[in-house]
């Protein structure tokens, strides 16, 4: 919290309208991420067989929901935060995100 709130430079009034739509977007994106990693397990010996055409379709399906769920993600905060706000949230995003995936490396 503290770290996106300082990253945007969120004010008071802005945090309490951006948790909530940030939240909506982490729960968003965890079930589609659990969804995915569900059709792209590895099977087990003796299950059917891959319906290719269908596990295409849901793929793709995951993908336009993950695409729709940013596009709504963005309008929301297009209505609370400026231009320049909404970019440092991208911002923020990246180098979250950078900033993890080097933690993990060095474990």
């Amino acid at each position: 919290v503290a770290y996106y709130t300082a990253e945007i430079g969120l004010t008071t009034e802005e945090a309490e309208a951006f948790w909530p739509i940030f939240d909506n977007l982490q729960k968003g994106r965890w079930k589609i991420n659990h969804e995915r990693r569900k059709l792209l397990r590895p099977r087990k010996e003796g299950e059917a067989p891959i319906d290719h055409e269908r596990f295409n379709k849901l793929l793709m399906k995951l993908k336009q929901d993950e695409y729709k769920l940013a596009e709504d993600t963005h309008k929301e905060l297009e209505k609370i935060l400026s231009p320049e706000k909404v970019y440092k949230f991208y911002q923020a995003e990246e180098k979250f995100t950078r900033n993890m995936m080097k933690r993990m490396e060095k474990k």
